[in-house]
C-alpha cells in the first residue's frame, strides 16, 4: 500500500508527512509487538528523536525495520508473539468487542419502540419520554472526554469490563421503576448507560493500533456498523412484544426486568470471552505499555490540537448536525406512525421499522462502492457528505409529503432511504475524522468528534419535541392532527438544520 492511511485524506486532498512514531505505531503491524514496542521506546529517547525525526515516510519504513530486526527481547514469549485479528486472543477480543457494541445499541435504542407506552402506562409527557432517551447521550457526551483520559492507557478488556458493569447497574436501577418513581430510576439508569457508552468510544481505535494496525480501520469500522445497526434494529421487533404490543404498555414492568436480565447476560458473555482468552500478566503489561509509548503529548492537550483543527470542525460540525436530525427522526418515528392515519401499535410499526438498519448497511455499502464515492481509496470527503445531507433532507422532505396520502409499507420504504443516507453519513463521518485530526492519536479524535456528536444527539431531540405544536393550527393536539409532529414546526426545524449543514 503505497499511503499508509490511504482512504483517509483532506478535504483539501493533501495529506501531511508520515513521521517516524506514527510509521511505528501504523506501518509495522507485522511485527513482533516486542519490536514496536522496543521501538516505540527508541523513539521516546532523545538521541533516537534526534536521528529518527527528520526521516518522512517511506524512507523512515526502510530505516526503522532494518533496526528492529536483530533486536533482543527480554521476553521470548509472548512479547516475541504479534497481536493480530487472526491469532486467538485477537478474535475473541474482537467478538467481545461486538457484543458489547450492539449490546449498548440495543439498550439504547430500547426505549424508542415504546414512546406511546410510557406515555400511556405511566401518563409522561411527550417532552419526558424524549428526555429519557436523550439523556443517555447527554450524559455520554459529558463524560466522553474525561473517560478517555482516564482509560488512555487501560487494556481493551479493562474498558469492556467496566462498560459491560455500567450497562448491568443501569438496567438494574431502571428495573426499580416497578417499585415506584419510574422517571427517576429510569433516568438515573440510563446515566448509567450514557457512562458505558462513553467508556466504550475510544475502544475501536484501541482495537485498530493495538490488535491489527495494518486493516484496523477497515475491520472495527466495518465490527462498529454492523454491531451498532443489528442493535438497534432489535428493539423494534422485541421491545414492543415483551411489552404487550398494543401501546398501553401493560407489561412494562416485565419489559425492564428483562432489560435488566439481559445486561447482566452481557456481562457474562463478555467475562465468559475474557476467561477464554489466555494472556499472561506480561502481555497486559506490554499492552498498557504500547498505549503509554504511542502518545506523544498529554490526551488534553491533544484533545485540544484536534478541537482547533478548521478543516476537523468544518466536517464535523454539518454531519454532527445531520447525524442528530437523523436520531430524532428514528425517535419519534414509532409516534408519528401511531397518529391518524396510520394508527399503528407500536408491534406493528416495529413490523415496519426493523428494516431501517438494514437500511443504513446498505447505505454504507453505497457511499464505499467504486461507482459512487470510492470511500475506501478517495481522499474527497466535501462531495460525500454534501451528497449524504442532501440525501437526508430530500428523502425527509418526500416522508413528510406522503404522511397522510401512502400506506406505512410506502412509508416505511421512503424512511429506509432516509436511514440508507444517515448510514452513508455515518461512514463519512468515521472516515473523515480520523484522517482529518491528523497527527492527534485516533483514540483521541474518536473522542473529540464523539462527544461533539453525542452532544448534538442529545440536544436536538429535546428541541425537537418542544416544537411538536401542529403547523396546521385547525388541530388541537397532535393525536387530533392527521399529520403528526413531522409536519409541524419540528419538520421545519429539521429541514433548517439540514439546510445549515449543507451550506
Amino acid at each position: 500500500m503505497a499511503d499508509g492511511r490511504a482512504g483517509y485524506g483532506s478535504l483539501a486532498q493533501e495529506r501531511p508527512p508520515v513521521n517516524a512514531h506514527d510509521a511505528i505505531v501504523e506501518e509495522f503491524g507485522h511485527l513482533p509487538l516486542g519490536d514496536r514496542l522496543a521501538l516505540l521506546e527508541e523513539y521516546h529517547d532523545q538521541r533516537a528523536r534526534a536521528s529518527l525525526r527528520t526521516q518522512q515516510y517511506p524512507c523512515v519504513n526502510g530505516v526503522l525495520e532494518s533496526a528492529a530486526k536483530p533486536r533482543p527481547y527480554e521476553h521470548t514469549q509472548p512479547r516475541h508473539q504479534p497481536p493480530g485479528v487472526e491469532g486467538r486472543a485477537g478474535q475473541r477480543t474482537l467478538v467481545a468487542l461486538s457484543v458489547l457494541i450492539g449490546s449498548l445499541s440495543f439498550a439504547l435504542f430500547s426505549t424508542y419502540p415504546i414512546f406511546e407506552s410510557l406515555r400511556d402506562a405511566i401518563g409522561w409527557s411527550s417532552l419526558q419520554v424524549v428526555l429519557l432517551n436523550a439523556s443517555p447521550l447527554l450524559f455520554a457526551s459529558v463524560f466522553t472526554l474525561p473517560a478517555a483520559n482516564f482509560t488512555q492507557t487501560s487494556t481493551l478488556w479493562e474498558m469492556m469490563m467496566i462498560s459491560c458493569t455500567c450497562l448491568m447497574v443501569g438496567t438494574w436501577v431502571s428495573a426499580c421503576a416497578v417499585t415506584g418513581s419510574p422517571l427517576e430510576y429510569m433516568l438515573l439508569g440510563q446515566w448509567f448507560l450514557g457512562i458505558a457508552i462513553a467508556v466504550m468510544v475510544p475502544a475501536p481505535a484501541k482495537y485498530a493500533v493495538y490488535w491489527c494496525p495494518k486493516n484496523g480501520r477497515r475491520v472495527t469500522s466495518d465490527v462498529w456498523d454492523k454491531s451498532v445497526l443489528v442493535g438497534m434494529s432489535l428493539p423494534f421487533l422485541v421491545v414492543p412484544a415483551v411489552c404487550g404490543g398494543d401501546g398501553h404498555g401493560k407489561h412494562l414492568g416485565s419489559f425492564l426486568l428483562s432489560r435488566a436480565v439481559f445486561g447482566t447476560a452481557v456481562a457474562a458473555v463478555v467475562v465468559g470471552l475474557k476467561s477464554s482468552v489466555e494472556r499472561n500478566a506480561i502481555e497486559e503489561e506490554d499492552e498498557v505499555e504500547f498505549y503509554r509509548a504511542s502518545h506523544t503529548q498529554s490526551f488534553w492537550a491533544a484533545a485540544l490540537e484536534a478541537a482547533r483543527n478548521r478543516d476537523l470542525a468544518a466536517l464535523l460540525l454539518p454531519m454532527a448536525l445531520t447525524l442528530s436530525v437523523a436520531l430524532s427522526f428514528f425517535m419519534l418515528l414509532p409516534f408519528v406512525l401511531s397518529l391518524p392515519p396510520s394508527g399503528l401499535t407500536p408491534l406493528g410499526a416495529g413490523l415496519y421499522l426493523w428494516a431501517l438498519a438494514p437500511a443504513g448497511l446498505v447505505g454504507i455499502a453505497c457511499v464505499r462502492a467504486k461507482v459512487t464515492f470510492d470511500l475506501d481509496s478517495s481522499r474527497d470527503y466535501k462531495a460525500a457528505s454534501l451528497a449524504c445531507v442532501a440525501a437526508c433532507a430530500g428523502w425527509l422532505a418526500i416522508f413528510a409529503f406522503l404522511l397522510e396520502r401512502t400506506s406505512p409499507l410506502q412509508l416505511t420504504m421512503v424512511a429506509c432511504l432516509f436511514a440508507a443516507s444517515a448510514g452513508a453519513s455515518l461512514r463519512v463521518t468515521q472516515q473523515a475524522v480520523l484522517d482529518l485530526a491528523y497527527p492527534v492519536q485516533e483514540t483521541t479524535s474518536s473522542a473529540v468528534a464523539s462527544a461533539a456528536v453525542l452532544h448534538a444527539g442529545g440536544l436536538v431531540p429535546l428541541a425537537s419535541i418542544l416544537l411538536t405544536h401542529p403547523f396546521v393550527l385547525d388541530y388541537a393536539t397532535d393525536a387530533s392532527s392527521p399529520t403528526g409532529v413531522v409536519l409541524s414546526l419540528t419538520g421545519i426545524f429539521w429541514m433548517l438544520l439540514l439546510g445549515a449543514a449543507f451550506a
